[in-house]
């Protein structure tokens, strides 16, 4: 179950994402938790530009989104997914993004 919404006008940085996902309380539902990257990118759709979000979300920004994976390379960095053209990409942790939580699923 993906959150319609996203974090609204905050952009956060990494370590506030997943403590934004861990406090979310929506729908009588707390189980919340940042997307794995496998997870984000099933909601880009890749015949749309700019943003490739999928049409069932609102707002739909063509920002970039934070997962919950660390860079492997880098550990100071953290998957990302950029929905101004749906590509993934590897973001300083520092860096800030939206958030849009999930829950449920591994």
């Amino acid at each position: 179950m993906w959150q319609k919404g996203d974090s609204g006008d905050t952009q956060l940085n990494w370590v506030q994402a997943n403590a934004y996902c861990d406090g979310l309380v929506l729908d009588g539902y707390s189980d919340w938790r940042l997307p794995e990257i496998e997870a984000l990118v099933t909601i880009v759709n890749y015949t749309l530009f700019n943003p490739t979000l999928s049409t069932i979300f609102d707002p739909r920004r063509s920002n970039t989104y934070w997962s919950s994976n660390t860079f492997i390379y880098t550990p100071d960095a953290g998957w990302s997914v950029d929905l101004f053209a749906g590509h993934v990409c590897a973001l300083n942790k520092t860096n800030t993004s939206y958030v849009r939580c999930v829950r449920g699923g591994p």
